[in-house]
């Protein structure tokens, strides 16, 4: 009686080992695709990072290069021009304090008699104006009338 069952027996394992194999087939396959679809999501959320991250770039680039021709027009507009530089204007206030004409200081420094001039009358200014601010602030101001 029991050879009959053995038949059976032996089907019904085939058949439930084919079965688990078939179920975690299709349990593989939609993790596989759960995972691809994540994997495609996260790859569009990289890209657009990406792209953002570029345009940030390219914005700063932009403005860095903006900004480093501002520099360079405000570094060419506050350097001194080339007329008469810092060593000439010392040297030209210093041979005006020794009693040196200034045709003599302008021919010997090779630049127009009009510019040492102008220099000077400059230089007289602005003493003037320290000294009548020191008198001024001392109370010796001359233009004022006593009171």
């Amino acid at each position: 009686m029991r050879e009959w069952i053995l038949p059976f027996l032996s089907f019904f394992s085939l058949a439930f080992c084919l079965g688990l194999g078939v179920l975690v087939w299709w349990i593989c396959r939609t993790s596989a695709r759960r995972l691809q679809q994540a994997l495609a999501q996260e790859q569009l959320q990289t890209e657009h990072l990406l792209r953002t991250a570029a345009e940030e770039i390219e914005r700063l680039e932009h403005a860095q290069k903006r900004l480093a021709q501002e520099l360079e027009t405000v570094r060419l507009a506050s350097t001194p021009h080339p007329g008469m530089n810092l060593t000439r204007r010392a040297a030209a206030l210093r041979m005006s304090r020794r009693g040196e004409q200034p045709e003599q200081i302008a021919a010997a420094l090779k630049i127009p008699r009009r510019e040492v001039e102008l220099l000077l009358k400059l230089h007289r200014i602005t003493l003037g104006e320290k000294a009548g601010s020191h008198l001024n602030a001392a109370g010796l101001d001359r233009t004022s009338t006593p009171g």
